[in-house]
């Protein structure tokens, strides 16, 4: 039923754990900030996840509702303003607290979609 849902959600589950490794060393945003290269990867994942989620069926999203998927899709502009640019508070906060979640609950979709 969701066979075109699946390569979109083991996407963002990739890009997901990419940036859980990226930052897993640092302590803090000006850690990450400081490498750019690390910081650059970890932005492109997150604009990466929210490319992948607004692409999700809406019957997937109905079906699987512990994943806040209107709040995911809010996330990027949360962390970022055409005026403002990147609130890296935001984005620290979003690696830390959000995606440790957000990754073990698209393990559970993807494995009960296999």
């Amino acid at each position: 039923m969701f066979d075109n849902d699946l390569p979109f959600l083991k996407t963002m589950y990739l890009a997901t754990g990419k940036i859980l490794r990226f930052s897993e060393s640092c302590n803090n945003i000006e850690e990450i900030r400081k490498d750019e290269m690390r910081y650059d990867a970890i932005i492109m994942n997150l604009i990466l996840i929210d490319e992948f989620n607004n692409k999700l069926s809406v019957a997937l999203k109905k079906a699987y509702t512990a994943i806040d998927w209107e709040r995911l899709a809010e996330s990027r502009s949360r962390v970022s303003s055409e005026s403002l640019g990147i609130d890296y508070e935001k984005v620290w906060k979003l690696i830390k607290t959000t995606l440790p979640h957000f990754r073990d609950d698209l393990e559970i979709i993807i494995n009960d979609l296999k």
